[in-house]
């Protein structure tokens, strides 16, 4: 038998909701999209953001304080 592979399929977010659900503000999404620290999906004069690489930029983000 071959084993599954697992897909993860993108979950676009619209620039203003993806900033939402962060908790940070869309100026600052927008200026991480800028800098290369986020990729974004441009549909027209849209901006979209896939959930997983918010996901992922977030956890990279992370730091501990001692």
């Amino acid at each position: 038998m071959r084993a599954k592979k697992h897909i993860e399929i993108a979950q676009l977010l619209p620039a203003k909701r993806a900033a939402q659900e962060c908790g940070i503000p869309y100026t600052s999404l927008r200026d991480l999209a800028f800098r290369g620290c986020l990729p974004v999906v441009k549909i027209g004069t849209a901006w979209y953001f896939d959930r997983l690489d918010l996901a992922k930029f977030i956890e990279s983000a992370k730091e501990k304080l001692s």
